[in-house]
């Protein structure tokens, strides 16, 4: 704060702002201070983020760590858990982290960073997009010895990843069974630019992985004949009204594809978690949200069959997806079928998870004459009775009022606007 480092990152948005607490705000024991950091609308993880978005988390760590370095301080650690998504960018969200540099030191968080950043970034773009999610089997970050059996051989010819995951990982091994040697106390070694040559070498490393695309089945979902201009224009139209008929403040859109209609809800004004399991559909979407630049939306990815548990000691260290906050309003355009259908969920089920998680809730219902459900149970036998317009409103009746159905033109969709009952009719 003396030196003029927090200003400066707070203005470049490598920083997340902070208000220092009144006089009234008691200071634990041991404490000098007590600060009200700004709060970010949706507490989001590693494990939920496409490959750009974890990229761009690495490099805001590498910038503050250079510019801290330039400033005689350091961050103390380097995990993912620190940054989140703030007005559209990835911002770090813990001051304290910020300390003063020891020059007898290496930098003590260059392994978690390692762990965290590089080592799934790594996997995504030079093995397969979807290892990045394995990383998340481990809570401080992949093993790099694990990380370097699993890169292909021509990795070693990548200076970066030569340094960084493969000797690192090598030398992390050979070390963990060997005591500790003593810190170099002399300073020799480690020195405010060997610091800032360490962060250079990563930045350049980092920069030099690009995503690569995998193979998303409905990544062009509302580009195809079946799904045209005309008709993605008067759902938007219609999505428009019902929402203002809500008006919410914060929406969760599940299903969200590549935003074509969370940008509807983000132009109503809404704060919007756009959610996804197609890992394809997120990156896309997050890379247009970041071109424009586009605030108030945050592409995530999640698999509604296999959501994002609690996880940490005690199941408490961080939450579950639908535990670190709670919409006005949850979108579900063109995704109840993939649910019902495609991963055998009853309707009544699907009508009660609803309910458990917002008041308001636009959904879309596809019936079965639509080609996309056709596609859907060509291989396999239709064993879905229920699934029908009239099984719907049976079901999500007993937890919701309904308050608009909407045909959408040129298909034979229904847009349903509901409202969640004080009480259920029934419990199903």
């Amino acid at each position: 704060m003396e030196g003029g480092l927090y200003s400066r990152l707070v203005a470049a948005g490598l920083l997340v702002p902070h208000e220092e607490a009144d006089a009234s705000v008691p200071c634990p024991p041991g404490f000098s201070q007590v600060i009200h950091p700004r709060q970010v609308p949706y507490i989001s993880y590693a494990g939920e983020w496409c490959f750009s978005q974890l990229r761009d988390a690495a490099l805001t760590t590498l910038r503050i760590q250079q510019r801290a370095v330039a400033e005689g301080m350091s961050l103390s650690d380097a995990t993912s858990s620190n940054i989140q998504f703030l007005d559209g960018a990835a911002v770090w969200i813990d001051t304290s982290s910020l300390v003063r540099l020891r020059p007898e030191t290496p930098w003590l968080a260059y392994g978690q960073f390692c762990r965290e950043f590089l080592g799934p970034l790594a996997l995504a773009a030079r093995c397969h997009p979807d290892l990045q999610r394995v990383t998340e089997l481990w809570m401080g970050g992949m093993p790099l010895h694990v990380v370097s059996r699993l890169l292909p051989r021509r990795t070693w010819l990548s200076p970066g990843l030569l340094v960084h995951i493969h000797l690192h990982g090598w030398m992390e091994r050979r070390t963990a069974t060997r005591p500790r040697s003593a810190p170099n106390r002399n300073g020799g070694g480690y020195s405010a630019g060997a610091h800032a040559g360490l962060a250079q070498s990563l930045m350049r490393t980092v920069r030099r992985l690009r995503p690569r695309r995998s193979a998303g089945k409905w990544s062009d979902y509302y580009g195809d004949a079946d799904t045209g201009t005309e008709y993605v224009a008067a759902k938007r139209k219609l999505v428009a009204e019902l929402l203002a008929m809500a008006a919410p403040k914060t929406v969760w859109d599940l299903g969200a594809n590549v935003g074509t209609f969370s940008r509807v809800a983000r132009e109503a004004g809404a704060q919007v978690v756009a959610w996804d399991s197609e890992l394809s559909c997120v990156e896309d979407f997050y890379q247009a949200c970041r071109a424009r630049p586009e605030k108030g939306i945050l592409p995530l990815l999640l698999d509604l069959t296999n959501p994002s548990p609690a996880r940490g000691w005690d199941g408490t260290e961080r939450p579950a997806w639908c535990d670190r906050g709670k919409p006005d309003l949850v979108m579900a355009l063109a995704l109840l079928h993939h649910l019902a259908i495609g991963n055998n969920v009853p309707l009544e089920r699907l009508a009660r998870f609803f309910a458990r998680h917002s008041p308001w809730l636009l959904i879309e219902f596809v019936p079965k004459q639509d080609p996309r459900i056709h596609q859907m149970l060509a291989l396999r036998e239709d064993i879905f009775p229920g699934y029908t317009a009239a099984g719907f409103e049976h079901a999500f009746g007993a937890w919701f009022d309904t308050v608009r159905t909407v045909p959408v033109p040129r298909s034979e969709r229904v847009l349903y606007l509901l409202r969640r009952r004080a009480s259920p009719a029934s419990k199903p």
